[in-house]
């Protein structure tokens, strides 16, 4: 799968996990993120196809060829958003 945008995976039974995902789509007027649950089919191939542990304690950033995990998918992310994020 050839995606441009960078995907973030997250928790979809988590509220905090939800509520930051509202956060950041509010921040990125030009929808350059795409989200997945990690339960979802989606997120579950696309840890398969980059050999990433379906962490459910987790979020995840796909962004081309590389994979963020923790933290550094949250600093990515906000990175991307620009400003004082």
């Amino acid at each position: 799968m050839a995606e441009t945008h960078p995907i973030l995976l997250f928790d979809g039974e988590c509220n905090l996990c939800n509520g930051t995902v509202q956060f950041i789509i509010e921040r990125d007027p030009d929808a350059h993120f795409r989200f997945a649950s990690l339960q979802s089919q989606a997120g579950e191939r696309l840890l398969d196809e980059r050999k990433v542990e379906n962490d459910l304690d987790t979020v995840v950033l796909v962004d081309g060829d590389r994979v963020y995990e923790r933290s550094a998918a949250a600093l990515k992310t906000f990175h991307h958003l620009g400003g004082l994020w």
